[in-house]
């Protein structure tokens, strides 16, 4: 009996379907803190210009990510 492993229809060792799994729930996790992050600035509004708060969310290594506003 042979175990196989596959992730989006492609076959992967038990390692690569680990650290595939691992970037996929990081890239959620990622989306999910900037939807929020971005729905809270966007309540906020300069008034001197009329203008939103940008706000960006980037990966900053292969388990963390950063905030950025501009």
């Amino acid at each position: 009996m042979k175990l196989t492993f596959s992730h989006n229809g492609r076959e992967m060792s038990k390692e690569r379907i680990v650290v595939a799994m691992r970037r996929e729930a990081i890239d959620k996790g990622v989306q999910a803190y900037e939807d929020k992050v971005r729905g809270v600035a966007s309540s906020i509004v300069d008034p001197e210009t009329g203008k939103h708060a940008e706000v960006f969310v980037r990966r900053s290594g292969e388990m963390s990510w950063r905030r950025v506003r501009l």
